[in-house]
């Protein structure tokens, strides 16, 4: 069994409980939180994980608005400084 065989078939038993043909390529398993497990064969063996947990979202969103405000105060020390040398 090659490596591929080996994690589909762990994919196989711990989230289709049962002895299954799926094609992982044409469908994903997804579970009741809106998780998802991808496996695209086409290219390259890949196994895509997607999470919908709002704690990491919340997360990324506030180092957007960190990243925002920052930009922000630079354009007005910018703006302070240039009015101060005229």
């Amino acid at each position: 069994m090659n490596n591929i065989e080996q994690i589909e078939s762990i994919l196989r038993e711990k989230y289709l409980k049962f002895d299954s043909k799926v094609s992982f390529s044409e469908c994903a398993i997804k579970d009741p939180y809106g998780n998802s497990i991808f496996v695209d064969d086409k290219v390259n063996f890949s196994v895509l994980y997607f999470s919908f947990n709002f704690e990491f979202h919340d997360y990324v969103m506030n180092l957007k608005k960190i990243n925002e405000e920052k930009i922000i105060a630079k354009k007005i020390n910018w703006n302070a400084e240039i009015k101060k040398r005229l």
